[in-house]
Formats: C-alpha cells, structure tokens, sequence
C-alpha cells in the first residue's frame, strides 16, 4: 500500500499528523537516494477564535497555489506543515511571499519555520523563524 492513499487525508486534501510524518519520511529518503533538496514550511496562527479563521483563509490559498508535487499536512494541533519537493529556502521564502501577498495573512500574527533537507546528508536542516 502506498503512503499517498487519498483515505489518509483529511477533508480539504490535508494529511493527517500521522500520514504527514510519512510522507515527510518518504521525501527524505528519496531526497538522499537522488541527492535533491525539499523544504517544509510549518505555519502557526496561534490557538485563539480569530486566529483559527485566519488559518482557514490562509490553507484555502495554499490549497489554491500549491504545485501538484506539493503535499499539505498537520504537523500538530496547532501547525500546518507545506512540503516543497526540489525546493531551496529561497523558493520557499518566495512561495510565503506569493501566499502572503494572495491571502492578506499580514494581517495575522504568523509564526512561520522554514527547513531545508539536502540529500547529500542523512538529514541537514536549517531552520529559521520567518
């Protein structure tokens, strides 16, 4: 059975924590076997009534933008995870700005991560608050 089967994602396309996970393994090991880079955005809006309506505007917007490569997922309760195959922190600070710009987000307060697998390596990671 494949990891990508449509009865593991939520409604609206999102992976469950659970598949998530896999789904981040997977990219890993096929990043190190073709020695590729992938970046994984995580995204909070926080835990209060307005903050949970901003992240529905903002998930129908990546929803909207993301590429078919691109898989969305829940991290935990309260973060979203984007995974961006063949993608470099510059693309992926690009792809905020795009979402950003589409989904008024700025008017959000928005804790954003941004990490970068490089395949060359078991795992190299760098991570900043965006």
């Amino acid at each position: 059975m494949g990891i990508f089967c449509v009865n593991q994602k939520e409604k609206g396309d999102i992976y469950s924590c659970n598949s998530f996970s896999r789904v981040i393994d997977y990219e890993q090991k096929r990043a190190r076997r073709n020695e590729s880079t992938f970046a994984l955005v995580s995204c909070s809006f926080g835990e209060s009534e307005e903050n949970k309506g901003g992240l529905k505007r903002y998930l129908d917007c990546v929803k909207k933008t993301v590429r078919s490569v691109d898989h969305i997922g829940w991290r935990d309760d309260n973060h979203v995870g984007i995974l961006l195959p063949c993608t470099t922190r510059d693309g992926a600070e690009h792809f905020l700005n795009k979402i950003n710009s589409f989904s008024g987000v700025a008017r959000q307060p928005v804790s954003y991560r941004i990490e970068t697998y490089n395949g060359e390596r078991e795992v190299a990671r760098v991570a900043q608050d965006y």
